[in-house]
């Protein structure tokens, strides 16, 4: 039975990922730096092994020997109205991370390592879904670090031989999760009334356990050294529509009114907030039909689904990483 040592294993998707691998025969070697528990997880193939701070490890060699493949999720989480500066370091202290890892990886004779990235390694916004080779522009450090983390990936792989699969995902949402979608959750839930009716964006967004599944089957027979895929629910939704499926799961009404989008984003400027403008009215899509042909894979919760499955588990937390 192979084992896959995963970084960032106590986090939002690193345990989705890690009862996922279990139930799909491997046993998992968990990097984190506090214990955690799996309800209704096979324990046995489980093994927590307890890191302070794997940015600074020492032998990162040493914590992947004799594991096959290695997944990496850890990573600095951005917050809004986070310092410019203290951002910044954190970003790259993240690149130095994944590096290290990447090399102690291969010192440890692990035969592929995946690194998931972030949709926001190309772009905030899109006019048209993004391609896996779009151009890249990155809007914040986050993004930057992500794109950067990428490029040196594609470049040890040449150098060393290890096969690296980068996995790029847009908003990530489910139960326990801790961002801007507990928002959503909380507007809708205090029947706020919502200038929204009117949007008639683009988004990609994926169920946390639609992502750790894409995940696992990226573990299996891949061809090439290099391989960059995107991952997303079937279909992208709007705002008013996610919104509908949140009141949905609430079992309430959404509140939602017309209000022209030009406007919207005046008042996002005026009040200092053009990333919220971004985020509730601009187009964010991915293009993800070669990467679904190319890994035989499909989602199997459709969004509506993960939505209300994710408000109903948890009433006031429910959120999204993105």
């Amino acid at each position: 039975m192979a084992e896959v040592v995963v970084s960032g294993a106590a986090g939002f998707v690193g345990r989705e990922l890690c009862g996922a691998l279990l139930r799909a025969g491997y046993r998992v070697r968990a990097l984190t730096r506090a214990p955690f528990t799996l309800p209704g997880a096979d324990r046995a193939g489980l093994c927590v092994k307890l890191v302070p701070d794997l940015a600074a490890a020492e032998r990162p060699a040493e914590l992947m020997a004799g594991a096959e493949a290695f997944v990496h999720l850890a990573a600095h989480v951005h917050r809004l109205g986070e310092d410019p500066g203290s951002a910044e370091r954190a970003a790259q202290r993240d690149v130095a991370m994944t590096e290290r890892l990447a090399l102690g990886a291969n010192q440890a004779g692990l035969t592929r390592m995946v690194f998931v990235s972030s949709v926001k390694a190309l772009a905030d916004y899109s006019a048209a879904p993004l391609a896996r080779d779009a151009p890249a522009q990155p809007t914040d450090p986050y993004g930057r670090a992500k794109l950067e983390c990428e490029q040196r990936l594609s470049s040890l792989s040449r150098s060393l031989g290890l096969q690296v699969v980068v996995v790029r995902p847009p908003l990530v949402y489910g139960p326990g999760a801790s961002a801007n979608f507990r928002a959503m959750v909380r507007w809708v839930r205090r029947r706020v009334p919502l200038p929204l009716a009117g949007v008639r964006n683009r988004r990609s967004v994926v169920s946390v356990d639609n992502l750790a599944d894409f995940l696992v089957r990226c573990l299996g027979r891949i061809e090439g050294q290099f391989n960059v895929f995107h991952v997303s629910d079937a279909e992208p939704v709007s705002t008013p529509q996610l919104l509908g499926y949140v009141a949905e799961g609430l079992g309430v009404r959404a509140r939602l009114f017309p209000m022209p989008v030009g406007l919207l984003r005046a008042l996002c400027a005026l009040t200092g907030r053009p990333e919220l403008a971004a985020r509730l009215l601009g187009s964010l899509e991915l293009e993800t039909g070669d990467s679904f042909a190319a890994l035989d894979w499909r989602p199997k919760t459709s969004t509506r689904e993960g939505i209300l499955r994710a408000v109903r588990a948890a009433p006031a937390s429910s959120a999204v990483r993105g």
